[in-house]
Formats: C-alpha cells, sequence, structure tokens
C-alpha cells in the first residue's frame, strides 16, 4: 500500500481517513405534499424532492434512500406533526424493507407523547448503519390520536432523511 500522505506539520493520515474524505457522499430527502397517517398504522414517507444529493443514484423517487457506497453512514431522520394533544407519535428507520414496516433490519425508535395541543411535536433521530454498496433505508412514521393526523411540512427539514457517508467498513 505505501507510505501514506503526510501533511507539512507532519501530522499522518491514514488512507482510510482519506477515503472518507474524498468520498463525501449525502443525501437529504423530504416530504412537501400532505401526508395524514392513519391512527395506530405504521406508514412509510415517499419523498417529493432533494434538498442535495451529492451521489446521484441515492434518490430518485418513492421511499428509498441509497447507500451506494460500502462502509459506515449516519442516518438522520426527522418528522414534525401538526398539533394534538391525544396519544402518542413514533418514528423508524429501517434497512432494505422494502416498503414494509415488518420487513428489513430496524436501525432505530424514536416515540414519545403528544405535546399539549396548540404545539407540534417532533420526532427526530440518529443512528449509524454498516451498509453494503446497495443497501438503503426508509422512514416509518406512526401516532396514536385517534384518527388521521397531518405531518407539518411547511419546510423541507420538517420531514426528512439524510444519510451522510462517514468511513469504509
Amino acid at each position: 500500500m505505501g507510505t501514506p500522505p503526510s501533511f507539512t506539520d507532519g501530522n499522518i493520515v491514514h488512507d482510510v481517513t482519506l477515503t472518507a474524505l474524498a468520498k463525501p457522499y449525502g443525501c437529504r430527502v423530504y416530504k412537501s405534499s400532505g401526508l395524514s397517517p392513519a391512527d395506530s398504522t405504521w406508514t412509510v414517507i415517499s419523498y417529493s424532492g432533494a434538498v442535495y444529493d451529492t451521489d446521484p443514484t441515492s434518490w430518485s423517487s418513492g421511499s428509498q434512500l441509497a447507500l451506494n457506497t460500502t462502509g459506515l453512514w449516519e442516518i438522520r431522520a426527522r418528522v414534525t406533526w401538526a398539533g394534538n394533544a391525544t396519544g402518542g407519535r413514533a418514528i423508524q428507520v429501517r434497512k432494505n424493507a422494502g416498503g414494509s414496516v415488518s420487513g428489513g433490519t430496524q436501525l432505530d425508535l424514536h416515540g414519545m407523547q403528544a405535546a399539549p395541543a396548540a404545539i407540534q411535536t417532533s420526532n427526530l433521530l440518529l443512528c449509524e448503519v454498516s451498509a453494503t454498496a446497495g443497501d438503503y433505508v426508509e422512514l416509518f412514521v406512526w401516532q396514536s390520536s385517534g384518527g388521521a393526523l397531518a405531518l407539518s411540512l411547511s419546510t423541507n427539514q420538517y420531514c426528512s432523511l439524510t444519510s451522510k457517508y462517514k468511513q469504509p467498513n
């Protein structure tokens, strides 16, 4: 493999670090059109657009955000719900689920009780996943307000899924 490159101040940079720095892959997708998930039902989010996609094949449409490089990825999810004081809210990220909440592998789950009626409730989730090129992640939402409950979609941050490549496995 040879001698690793070094900077003029003498700090050594290992090949693994250079590989991660050379591939700043990432993508942030968002939901911009109406969605009101039914009560007590897991619903997969299908996205409307991408804020950025530095790996152009990460997302083209639908619910799947592709992880096109083998390695460690950071996944972030955010969902903001309309104000409603009843029940709970939850989100989960799954790998290779095929749109099914029972499919693939659950990577992380965040649940919470609803806030007072006039206040929106936000679920935030951050996890890491070891992926093989071609794997993908999907975001699922759940709520128990007693009826359908709208997601707040006023900006591209209120319902989003973000991937960021960190390093090789």
